[in-house]
């Protein structure tokens, strides 16, 4: 097989992967974190008490802008997993002013973006996304691990 071949196969298989990727984004119809979600997982509805929470394969595909159990949580959750979800875009985290370690991995993202206002953020993982270059976390001065594995990061 020549080299030129070789290429067009690769590029074949690159669009039929975006080509999955997108129809599994349209397929989960909108799915937001709510106080339902929120209740089940924490088994409390005093959300200001909650320190931790793992939101693991709720189908969830964003977090809102006006979302009121984060804004709840903001000052006292420190662990948030958001793993095995359908999200696409990193945003409306930043009421989350003490998270800890935040884990995204096993999502739809493209881009580390958004993160620059979780300045206490110690731990995050993003691996098995869509990321490609590493941005957006030079403001995470006590960042001590960041996981990406699994993501098709390019050399600068």
């Amino acid at each position: 097989m020549s080299s030129f071949s070789k290429a067009q196969e690769f590029s074949n298989q690159l669009a039929r992967e975006k080509e999955k990727e997108e129809s599994l984004i349209e397929q989960h119809p909108e799915k937001l974190i709510d106080s339902q979600i929120v209740f089940r997982n924490a088994m409390t509805q005093d959300f200001k008490k909650i320190i931790e929470l793992a939101l693991v394969d709720e189908k969830i595909t964003s977090i809102d802008a006006y979302n009121p159990c984060l804004k709840q949580m903001g000052a006292t959750l420190r662990r948030l997993d958001l793993s095995v979800n359908y999200i696409a875009t990193i945003n409306n985290l930043e009421c989350l002013t003490n998270l800890r370690e935040l884990n995204l991995s096993y999502n739809q993202i493209r881009q580390m973006e958004n993160l620059h206002k979780l300045t206490s953020l110690r731990k995050l993982y993003i691996d098995r996304n869509h990321i490609k270059e590493i941005n957006g976390i030079k403001h995470l001065r006590k960042l001590e691990k960041l996981s990406l594995r699994g993501n098709r990061i390019r050399d600068p």
